[in-house]
């Protein structure tokens, strides 16, 4: 049985520049960089208040990585579907990714149109990969189009206990980097740019926005 993985997402409040100073500062090296853009679909109505929960048990995400990591060729889009573990706070604890391979994402976003599901979020996201020395230790600051910086941890290889325990591991290693970081560790960037886009409205009822 799969086991859910646990990860954090900052919010970094600092410029590009800086980052890499800081990281370099203690010990990790740039490694490469990479473009994606991800499209969230639902098959349920989308009003201004429905709440996080709600769309992202209901969703499946659509990934083209536009400009692929400099060691492997070519491009590549993917389904995802992302089985979240949240607690009573709606937290994001642990999840199980499950993907698969799929040809085009014009044709792939033209066909989850025409059969009436809604594409609530794009996500346009420059990856910035650094590694720790010579260690399995990677992170990835993601350059978040119209939001800003933010950076993920995925939980590593020698962690162990509960997921509560893992995160608490994750956030210390974190807190030590010295980024300027935002207070929330476990920030939701799709639900932060579906908020943008609703700002103002009001009604409720079927929205098509963020297609290319």
């Amino acid at each position: 049985m799969a086991r859910h993985q646990s990860e954090i997402t900052a919010e970094i409040l600092s410029d590009r520049a800086s980052i890499y100073k800081l990281l370099e500062k203690k010990g990790f090296f740039f490694k490469e960089q990479f473009k994606m853009v991800d499209y969230y679909y639902t098959h349920i109505p989308i009003t201004p208040f429905i709440t996080y929960p709600e769309l992202i048990t209901n969703s499946f995400m659509l990934r083209e990585i536009v400009l692929q990591r400099r060691y492997v060729g070519g491009e590549s889009t993917q389904l995802i579907y992302k089985e979240k573990k949240l607690d009573s706070n709606d937290t994001v604890i642990g999840e199980i990714k499950r993907s698969c391979s799929i040809g085009s994402a014009e044709d792939a976003n033209t066909v989850f149109t025409a059969a009436g599901l809604n594409n609530w979020c794009r996500k346009v996201i420059t990856g910035h990969v650094f590694k720790k020395g010579h260690s399995p230790i990677e992170l990835l600051v993601q350059e978040v189009e119209g939001l800003g910086f933010f950076l993920e941890v995925e939980e590593f290889e020698h962690l162990r206990g509960s997921s509560e325990q893992r995160i608490s591991d994750l956030i210390a290693f974190v807190k030590e980097l010295g980024l300027p970081l935002g207070d929330d560790m476990y920030v939701k960037i799709n639900y932060r740019l579906f908020l943008k886009s609703m700002k103002g409205k009001n009604r409720p009822g079927r929205l098509y926005f963020g297609a290319p």
